[in-house]
């Protein structure tokens, strides 16, 4: 009998390396029996799938993944990925799935504590442009993919606690020290495949250092000045171009973390429920940073090479003019032309941020404006 596995994330727990490596052995998977249905070959996860699923648009996702479902009766599972599956509606993902005709539904998540995923969960939003500010205290507690607990719950009330699954994500606590080998574990793939998996395991999304963070985000806040107002799209093409570019040199860098005083209050806000909700749906003993998030002081930036990065903004420039972003490719030419520092030597990341202020904050954010620049 057939039944779904949605592993649901979270945010910022592994989800990208995972769904390479399923990407990497679907073939595979499939002659054992198990499905990843609805997606093509160059896709490595359901998003569209989930913004269907918001959106209650029942659009074509939602129908390719139905019929994928339909076209294989002989699966022993079907199995589908995203980390935005922790924002989804469960009575929409249910009454989804129940047209597939399959009872069974199991439900997989990732956790990790509250201070380093609020770090990382602004990382990835300066990777994508979408951040022109330091990082403020959490406001919106309620989102899923930082609140995570009251999603789960959620996901419990709709779907039964016994189908739904959590572990804590630790690098010391996963099997054998590997992802891979752990959702293997978690999810009882066939064990036959995982030293193929094992095989094609490797870092994916690799979080930004301080002096990384800080490039994207003066960057941005150039980008930003220069497009003015609906420039979404302009300033997700040029950090994406930036990044891209930045991680395929060497430079030195120190840990991005938070300020002590925005560690001090998520910590005080989170951490007080943390063991109960590991007496609640861990199998296993929660590591003492789960129990006790380690606070951390910040500590200063270092210079960088002056010449590297310049070469960095040269190459994504290159990139965004191939992509037809003629404008947006000048525009970083004439930031690396600005960076403090000479040729020969450093770049001072420290006086970046004073070049570069942040705009007022709005209260809403612009919609992205279509075309290129």
């Amino acid at each position: 009998m057939s039944r779904f596995q949605i592993h649901a994330g979270t945010h910022k727990t592994g989800s990208t390396a995972l769904q390479r490596v399923l990407r990497q052995v679907r073939e595979p998977l499939r002659a054992a029996g198990v499905f990843m249905p609805g997606l093509d070959e160059k896709s490595a996860k359901h998003g569209a799938l989930q913004l269907e699923l918001r959106d209650k648009s029942r659009g074509p996702s939602v129908a390719a993944m139905l019929a994928d479902v339909a076209a294989h009766p002989e699966a022993q599972s079907f199995l589908l990925t995203d980390e935005v599956f922790i924002s989804a509606d469960p009575v929409a993902l249910k009454s989804v799935l129940d047209e597939a005709g399959i009872a069974e539904i199991d439900i997989y998540f990732y956790v990790r504590p509250h201070i380093g995923l609020y770090a990382s969960l602004y990382l990835q939003a300066l990777k994508i442009g979408r951040q022109l500010h330091g990082p403020g205290r959490p406001g919106r507690v309620g989102q899923a993919a930082f609140d995570f607990a009251p999603a789960i719950e959620g996901f419990a009330e709709v779907f039964g606690k016994d189908h739904v699954h959590v572990r804590e994500f630790s690098r010391a606590r996963l099997k054998d020290g590997s992802l891979t080998a752990d959702f293997w574990e978690f999810l009882a793939l066939p064990d036959g495949l995982l030293p193929q998996a094992m095989a094609v395991e490797a870092l994916a999304n690799p979080t930004p250092t301080q002096e990384v963070a800080t490039l994207l985000t003066t960057f941005a806040r150039h980008v930003d000045r220069e497009f003015g107002g609906k420039n979404l799209e302009k300033r997700t093409e040029a950090a994406a171009a930036l990044y891209r570019a930045l991680g395929e040199v060497t430079l030195p860098g120190t840990p991005f973390i938070l300020e002590r005083a925005l560690q001090e209050a998520i910590s005080a806000r989170f951490e007080p429920g943390r063991a109960a909700f590991a007496e609640r749906w861990f199998e296993k003993e929660p590591s003492p940073e789960w129990l006790a998030e380690p606070l951390k002081d910040p500590v200063p930036p270092v210079d960088l090479p002056h010449a590297t990065v310049v070469g960095a903004f040269e190459a994504a420039a290159r990139k965004l003019s191939s992509k037809g972003f003629g404008r947006l490719s000048r525009s970083a030419e004439a930031f690396a032309a600005t960076l403090p520092g000479s040729a020969t030597g450093s770049l001072p990341t420290a006086e970046l941020a004073a070049l570069y202020p942040p705009p007022p904050r709005q209260k809403t954010a612009s919609a992205p404006k279509r075309g290129r620049g």
